[in-house]
């Protein structure tokens, strides 16, 4: 049977190196691993995945929203 000492690989390679080398290289290693989860989570706030939909019950409402979809284009405003 084995041991769990055995059956970790970081414990396996922290016998391979000094306490001072073992901590550096935790050091580096956590420093990458946190830059890179905050790098994915600043993406995913940036880029929400939201879908907005109008529903409309007559061809006024929806030449209305149209309407008012140009003028913010054309004004770069947002109304809706």
């Amino acid at each position: 049977m084995r041991s769990n000492i055995d059956s970790n690989p970081l414990i396996k390679f922290r016998w391979f190196l000094s306490k001072l080398e073992f901590k550096k290289f935790l050091q580096i290693l956590l420093q990458y691993l946190f830059s890179r989860l905050k790098n994915i989570a600043d993406d995913l706030s940036k880029d929400p995945k939201v879908v907005k939909v109008n529903i409309v019950e007559t061809s006024d409402e929806l030449d209305r929203l149209n309407k008012i979809r140009a003028y913010e284009k054309e004004h770069n405003v947002k109304i809706l």
